[in-house]
């Protein structure tokens, strides 16, 4: 609602600082049967007036002097031009000193009057008052300061006693009313947003210094007041300028000069401030890594480096990774960090260590011959198109992984570690598997042959050095203290039949180990092609032999009618088998 819709309504009052419309003071009190007076005074825009009950406080009401004066529980501050209470209505010295206009008079009673700069405007009726005398460097009508001990000063709330020199004088705030007055006056400091003038921060007490939180703050590492470097200097100061004050330092994101970090000796203080960060290790404040601006200072400080970085234009202080981020996901995200999974922790990309950091760090490999010599080891590496690009690696496509090149590897356990390189001779090479995937390209590979089982890539058996690994290969077969290709992985009679250890079953259309090299009778017998003869497992006669005279030197046989058959001595041992 409007101001007039606001204040028409007798529960309602509007309140000129905020714009908004709220519950009036009175009804504020009077809904709290228990502790109306509390619930007054903590109600912004109201205050408790003793038997007047609860008001609203006449700065809050009104923002012109008409309106102001109109109000007979009001007056006017003609000098901050804004409206008061008027003095005589305040119950106690507290709330006296509260309104800029009052004075609390102890002597010789006890009451709250308007200050004599209220009282008169004119030289000669200010100097009439016996309690007031005209100050001409200022132009005003002040308190007449003049008590000889610290007793008699207090009784006059405008005046203070300064020990040393020992005089009672006036308090900045009765005696400057204006910014020009208060700068010139010596230990005063102006408050531009109350438009009081006040004590300088070194005149005050760490009590008193705790209360001044817009001007003021209390250097606890030095045990003294301190004007914050926000106030003393503003927004047109330089850099050289603000960080020639020993307190204050030069805020180059923001434009701005502010506190020092090491003026604040509490966490909570040290966080509010946006330049600086809290130690818990040495429970100091200090400056955030980003704004320190020298390598010496940077270098000092155990939680930042100095480094450049591909995507820096110069060096620069930043804080380490490990104190950037504890999650993995961040850290990734950051260019110039990267997550150690075997620590935990967020650590410096390898672009920015140098060499001998390079070393140390397990992700990272150092090659000097390229423009940035520390770079992920290729295990570390997860996308193709990256793994490619490094000559020192290649991808596996079967496993989807980067790992360094085989032939860099010089010894067999870290060959062996990576899981698609194998240690033959002497020599750490790509497994077959991982070298090719289409069966053109691994049949050209004089190490490799296609399982067509599997339908990937797989290393020539005569490769294989153990039984295991042979065994477990359907293309092989360990052979005694070799491992040879099955004869069931070759194709076509000429291949197989090529190979003295195979065989092949026109019948069957396969090929098969030959009769020779099966070791057990019980097998031999199963065998259509094969017969057991004494201690071992033979050929039979007509699928060993084709022509006449290769079948009649084998004792065993004879050549008849157009077959090689079991010689006549041979007959009772080798019976004739029909091919099934």
């Amino acid at each position: 609602p409007t101001q007039e819709t606001c204040n028409s309504d007798d529960n309602c009052m509007f309140n000129v600082n905020t714009d908004l419309c709220t519950e009036d003071c009175p009804r504020v009190a009077f809904d709290d049967k228990i502790s109306p007076e509390a619930t007054c005074n903590a109600t912004a825009q109201c205050v408790w007036m003793g038997d007047l009950g609860c008001t609203i406080q006449c700065s809050a009401a009104y923002i012109d002097q008409t309106s102001c004066d109109a109000n007979n529980l009001c007056q006017w501050d003609r000098l901050r031009r804004m409206c008061g209470t008027k003095c005589n209505l305040a119950p106690a010295k507290d709330s006296c000193v509260q309104n800029k206009m009052c004075e609390w008079k102890s002597t010789p009673s006890t009451t709250c009057v308007l200050q004599c700069a209220y009282r008169y405007s004119q030289q000669t009726t200010c100097n009439a008052d016996t309690q007031c005398t005209w100050l001409t460097a200022s132009a005003q009508c002040t308190s007449k300061c003049d008590a000889t001990d610290a007793t008699t000063c207090a009784t006059d709330t405008t005046c203070e006693w300064m020990d040393p020199p020992g005089t009672c004088t006036n308090q900045c705030s009765s005696k400057c009313f204006t910014e020009t007055c208060c700068k010139n006056a010596v230990g005063c400091m102006y408050d531009l947003n109350t438009g009081v003038c006040k004590n300088t921060c070194d005149r005050l007490s760490r009590q008193d210094c705790m209360t001044e939180v817009g001007m003021c703050i209390y250097n606890d590492n030095l045990a003294r007041c301190e004007m914050l470097c926000t106030v003393k200097y503003n927004s047109t100061t330089t850099a050289t300028t603000c960080n020639a004050d020993v307190m204050c330092m030069y805020d180059d994101l923001n434009t701005r000069c502010r506190q020092r970090c090491t003026s604040y000796s509490s966490q909570g203080g040290c966080i509010t401030v946006p330049m600086c960060k809290w130690s818990t290790d040495t429970n100091l404040c200090t400056r955030k890594c980003t704004y320190v601006l020298d390598q010496t200072t940077c270098s000092a400080d155990t939680t930042c480096d100095w480094m450049s970085a591909p995507n820096r234009t110069a060096p620069m202080c930043r804080s380490q990774c490990v104190y950037r981020y504890s999650d993995p996901v961040p850290c990734n995200a950051d260019s110039e960090c990267m997550w150690d999974g075997s620590v935990t922790q967020c650590t410096n990309r390898c672009q920015r260590l140098e060499e001998g950091m390079c070393r140390q760090q397990a992700m990272c490999t150092y090659d000097r011959i390229v423009a940035v010599p520390c770079k992920l080891a290729c295990e570390y590496i997860d996308t193709q198109s990256i793994c490619a690009a490094d000559t020192m690696c290649s991808w596996s496509a079967t496993q989807n992984l980067c790992f360094k090149q085989c032939g860099n590897l010089r010894s067999e356990a870290p060959c062996l570690q990576t899981g698609v390189c194998e240690w033959t001779n002497a020599v750490c090479r790509q497994r077959c598997p991982d070298r090719h995937t289409t069966m053109v390209s691994c049949n050209l590979d004089s190490n490799c042959q296609w399982n067509g089982y599997s339908n990937s890539c797989a290393n020539t058996c005569d490769k294989m050095t153990n039984s295991t690994t042979c065994s477990a290969d359907s293309l092989c077969e360990w052979a005694g203290t070799k491992c040879i290709k099955a004869c069931s992985a070759i194709t076509g009679a000429d291949s197989c039949n090529a190979d003295t250890n195979c065989m092949w079953s026109m019948a069957e259309g396969v090929c098969k180990t030959t009769c020779t090299r099966i070791s057990l009778d019980t097998t031999c017998k199963t065998e259509a092609m094969c017969s057991w003869r004494g201690s071992g497992c033979e050929m039979l006669c007509k699928y060993q032999y084709g022509d006449k005279d290769s079948c009649n030197a084998d004792l065993r046989c004879m050549y008849e009618a157009g077959n090689c058959a079991p010689s006549c001595s041979e007959s009772p041992t080798e019976p004739t088998r029909l091919l099934s």
